[in-house]
């Protein structure tokens, strides 16, 4: 099931050729290889504060970079494609999101930033 959605991701990406990278905090991610960053996040960034606390918080912030062609309708949808990726990615994690915030901003229409929140229970 996870490899499926991930395939799904890819083939999101690679429709929108003007996807050169991702930042996933402040460490540039091929766009090959989102997936595989998502997944890290999750699991890798997901702290509990203590042992005794049952639920983990975490926030994602992922910048896609385009280049400067790429228009502005593109970029809504592939905003919107990876939201709903990051929700299908995170429900076959057994995670449960909590708050999603995507700002799309045409910053020198170069960028759009989405914030990603959610809580996972320990098991």
């Amino acid at each position: 099931m996870i490899n499926t959605i991930l395939q799904k991701l890819r083939e999101q990406l690679i429709l929108v050729p003007a996807l050169r990278s991702v930042f996933v905090g402040d460490y540039s991610v091929p766009a090959a290889q989102l997936p595989a960053a998502l997944l890290k996040v999750v699991r890798i960034e997901n702290n509990p504060v203590s042992e005794e606390v049952a639920t983990i918080a975490a926030t994602v912030s992922i910048e896609i970079i385009f280049t400067p062609k790429t228009d502005v309708s593109e970029r809504l949808t592939l905003t919107k494609d990876l939201a709903d990726a990051v929700f299908m990615t995170a429900s076959s994690l057994a995670i449960k999101l909590r708050n999603v915030h995507i700002n799309a901003q045409k910053q020198d229409s170069a960028s759009i930033n989405a914030t990603f929140s959610w809580a996972e229970m320990i098991k």
